[in-house]
């Protein structure tokens, strides 16, 4: 029980310091791991705010991984620092096609693992997906 009032703890911090920032004009910023999320604040969400919802947002993973691959090229030049590259490589090599294969299925792994969470917390969480608010954003 102890760990439960940590996170709570820890939970507040960040909320207030977002807060604070947000009123001295500085952007908000917040945590983007699904899985640390799901199983750690999300719970403590729901005991610190009743009634509190959480949106849990997917991505192709094709275009999650062709990202991922631009971005930690840019990276790698802007940076000079091999590992940005390292990361990506699959049986030792550099190759886009091997990369996407790869990123899908470790996405499909996760998003089925995020999705039991979920199903936890039915009244909490909204599951929605990148490209359904890019194409709808009114409806979604």
């Amino acid at each position: 029980m102890v760990e439960i009032n940590v996170y709570y703890q820890v939970y507040g911090n960040l909320v207030g310091e977002m807060a604070k920032n947000r009123t001295l004009g500085k952007p908000l910023a917040g945590k983007s791991d699904n899985k640390f999320l799901l199983n750690n604040f999300a719970p403590c969400l729901q005991n610190l705010v009743r009634g509190s919802k959480a949106i849990l947002m997917f991505r192709n993973p094709i275009d999650t991984a062709i990202s991922s691959w631009k971005y930690n090229h840019r990276l790698y030049k802007k940076e000079g620092n091999a590992e940005h590259l390292e990361i990506m490589k699959i049986d030792g090599k550099l190759n886009l096609d091997d990369h996407v294969l790869s990123g899908s299925k470790q996405w499909n792994i996760k998003t089925k693992e995020r999705l039991q969470t979920v199903k936890k917390l039915p009244e909490s969480v909204f599951v929605v997906t990148y490209e359904a608010l890019l194409q709808n954003k009114r409806e979604t």
